[in-house]
């Protein structure tokens, strides 16, 4: 099926760490009924890094693996260094699973203790989640859905008094089901 086959190259750009995929026919010469698929992607390289200077006295270093081993699987570790911080560093870790056996599945679990709350307050922040994900990654998938639960707390790490320090602590949980109503399956 030339759509499943365009539908699958389309999914192999899409992973950040593939720049460019093709997927050709060849013909089998004794055989008039079937072929062999030749994928050829083109990679890039997957080890990133990053220093970022946020203040004269504060410094945030990220390393992250977009593919560790080649096997669909993201890394990512930083640490920050902040010379006002009450205990003056702080790390966050995340892991990231892509196709999980082949169900199209993605799932990632994360921790940090240098997380800013954009989404209750501004102070920082210990947290961790957990999601899973299955996208409607072509036309012919019928289910799609997700998952997500996270916990966030503040903490003062800037000593600040407690008139001026905002204590919190959220969760959040995300549940999400999708079903395509599109075209039939083809054979």
């Amino acid at each position: 099926n030339p759509y499943r086959v365009a539908d699958n190259e389309r999914i192999l750009r899409n992973l950040n760490f593939v720049m460019d995929a093709r997927i050709l026919v060849k013909r089998i010469s004794n055989n008039t009924d079937s072929v062999d698929l030749v994928v050829m992607t083109r990679d890039v390289f997957t080890l990133y890094g990053s220093f970022e200077p946020l203040s004269t006295t504060a410094y945030k270093v990220s390393v992250e693996e977009a593919n560790a081993g080649g096997m669909g699987q993201r890394i990512r570790v930083a640490g920050l260094y902040d010379a006002d911080r009450n205990s003056r560093f702080g790390y966050e870790a995340v892991y990231q699973k892509f196709n999980i056996l082949g169900s199209f599945v993605d799932a990632s679990v994360g921790y940090s203790r240098i997380n800013t709350g954009i989404s209750v307050g501004n102070e920082n922040e210990v947290g961790y989640f957990f999601r899973l994900n299955r996208m409607l990654f072509h036309p012919f998938v019928r289910w799609a859905g997700g998952l997500g639960i996270s916990e966030y707390n503040s903490t003062n790490v800037y000593a600040k008094a407690d008139s001026v320090f905002v204590p919190y602590r959220y969760s959040v949980q995300d549940y999400w089901v999708g079903y395509s109503f599109g075209h039939a399956n083809p054979l």
